[in-house]
């Protein structure tokens, strides 16, 4: 049983933001990050190995909530706990309470994680493959004197889900996991063990007291075939606070860091762009292509259903009477187009913001037409994009260069790609429309793709959805990250004895890296071993020797970071190698 000591908890404890203040590094594979947490602000700086900078994060910050003093285990990692395996069940929730004798009813005692096949467990479970989906795990552990219930945390490392219980109290489930009230019947879909993620015990605190308690997990997998299975809990308390971070921003040097690099900007021109809520014809589309010759506005029934005209004939102006007028971002030009002026943008950071609300562009009924005319500079960019309402799934509508090739794609609930050589600085007219109950159709010069809905599956197309997250459609741009990063960060910071760890929990996507680049374990880069990699690796040999001689170890790591011998013989420093 662990206990925490009194003096952990004393009021002399340092508040949360002193703790939390300073420069953080951490390592992952051949990058690391540096964070800068002060006072209101936060930057994330990425490097290569080398320390070439990647790209950059900023975004203000403020603290929800915060305990007293550095966060301590109450439940260690790798701590002892009693476990039921072998396919059995407990006969009753008694299991979860204090009352209960794991030994005497023939429970098993290891260390957690405990799991198979995947090389990260203390406790393997050899059997679980093919023939069970659960085991069982508890450990009784004290709650000092004068703590701060509130302050209690559970972080844990799971495959593929968890139910929590605490003082013969069910508590919550790992959100991948449906619990039936009536039977007790446990679902779960697939979650990997990525690293150990923070779940506050704040709402629960009633659940706990001071003095023992006795934390009870149910572990689930999804299926008796998995290839694997995870259950590594610890549980902290003291110092932890929650934050938000808003006003965030980011700045890339390479595509090899942004998905959206540069917002995917149009180099060419666009011209006479019609929307509407509504799915046009074959006819239809053939009275607009007109021959080669182009429609410049739609008349009579060709215009019902329309939700806006932009010619970009020397301005941004809506056409169709309904004041959707556009706003330029980074004074797009105008040049000659196929019906006098067309829109012009450089590819750089110009495009063209259209107006009225973001629900106007996600009609009711699911269907929508795009018309358009545009030449193509140049194709620089990966999914290069021509109009975009964003990019967060299938009901985002967009139309933009397919990948890498020289074609032109439509993603708008279904996607087609069409195949029809356009970047020869020509002219040409696309068409892209979403059907609901049928489909997708991508014309380009009136040649014809679609990826038409299954029989079995048409009736349940139901095209584009209502819109969600506000933003209007913006011609010769994907703002999709701008959209992302338009969303509070939320999660918490849990400061431990020469460590911090930051674990995210919403707004956890977008502004370059990968989901898990917002979260992990960080030490101040002034702690000796994380100087010795940081000279190492700047080649400052009279650092090194001086962090050698006051006993810094030559193989010293950090968190997922290569050794100071490797960062000085990747850096050509060849002096420091023989130093070390």
């Amino acid at each position: 049983m662990c206990a925490l000591t009194q003096s952990a908890l004393s009021q002399g404890d340092p508040g949360l933001q002193s703790q939390i203040e300073g420069d953080w590094i951490t390592y992952r594979g051949d990058q690391f990050e540096i964070k800068r947490i002060s006072k209101g602000k936060v930057t994330s700086t990425f490097y290569d190995w080398s320390g070439k900078l990647r790209f950059k994060r900023t975004s203000d910050l403020k603290l929800k909530s915060s305990g007293s003093g550095k966060s301590h285990a109450a439940i260690d990692k790798g701590a002892e706990w009693h476990y039921l395996d072998g396919g059995k069940e407990p006969k009753d929730l008694l299991w979860t309470s204090l009352s209960f004798d794991p030994k005497k009813e023939g429970w098993k005692s290891g260390k957690a994680g405990f799991g198979y096949d995947d090389n990260d467990d203390e406790t393997l479970i050899e059997d679980m493959q093919d023939n069970y989906l659960s085991i069982f795990i508890r450990r009784e552990f004290e709650i000092p004197k004068g703590a701060d219930l509130k302050g209690l945390g559970l972080l844990i490392n799971y495959d593929d889900g968890f139910i929590v219980h605490a003082n013969g109290r069910r508590l919550f489930s790992s959100s991948n996991v449906t619990v039936d009230e009536k039977t007790g019947e446990a679902t779960v879909t697939n979650h990997e063990a990525n690293g150990a993620e923070f779940f506050s015990l704040t709402e629960y605190a009633s659940a706990f007291k001071e003095g023992k308690n006795v934390l009870a997990i149910q572990g689930l997998n999804t299926n008796l075939e998995s290839s694997d299975f995870t259950l590594d809990p610890q549980v902290l308390i003291g110092g932890t606070g929650s934050f938000v971070e808003t006003n965030r921003k980011a700045k890339h040097e390479t595509p090899q860091t942004d998905h959206f690099f540069k917002d995917r900007a149009w180099n060419g021109k666009v011209d006479n762009l019609q929307i509407w809520g509504r799915a046009l014809t074959d006819e239809e589309v053939v009275t607009l292509w007109n021959n080669g010759k182009g429609s410049a506005k739609a008349a009579g029934q060709l215009a019902e259903g329309l939700i806006g005209h932009w010619p970009f004939d020397g301005d941004l102006k809506d056409a169709s009477g309904k004041g959707r007028h556009g706003t330029g971002k980074n004074s797009p030009g105008f040049a000659k187009g196929q019906f006098g002026q067309a829109l012009h943008l450089n590819g750089e950071n110009q495009h063209v913001l259209l107006g009225g609300k973001a629900s106007d562009y996600t009609p009711e009924g699911g269907s929508i037409t795009v018309s358009l005319w545009f030449s193509a500079d140049k194709f620089d960019k990966r999914w290069q994009t021509l109009v975009s309402l964003g990019d967060g799934g299938w009901g985002d509508w967009r139309i933009h260069r397919f990948n890498l090739s020289d074609n032109m794609g439509y993603v708008g609930g279904r996607w087609a790609r069409n195949n029809t050589t356009v970047l020869d600085g020509k002219m040409h007219h696309l068409v892209a429309v979403t059907e609901s109950g049928t489909g997708v159709r991508l014309y380009i010069d009136n040649i014809l793709v679609s990826n038409a809905a299954p029989n079995n599956q048409a009736a349940n197309f139901k095209g584009i959805p209502e819109d969600g997250d506000g933003w209007l459609p913006a011609v010769g741009a994907n703002l999709q990250r701008h959209i992302n990063l338009s969303k509070p960060l939320e999660g918490e910071f849990i400061p431990m004895q020469d460590s911090l760890r930051v674990v995210t929990t919403t707004g956890n996507q977008g502004g370059g890296g990968n989901h898990a680049s917002y979260s992990g374990l960080y030490r101040k880069v002034d702690h000796p071993e994380e100087a010795l990699l940081i000279a190492a690796r700047s080649g400052d040999k009279e650092k090194v020797a001086a962090l050698l001689k006051s006993g810094v170890k030559a193989d010293a790591r950090s968190n997922n970071s290569y050794t100071a011998l490797g960062y000085a013989g990747a850096g050509g420093h060849m002096d420091i190698v023989k130093l070390l």
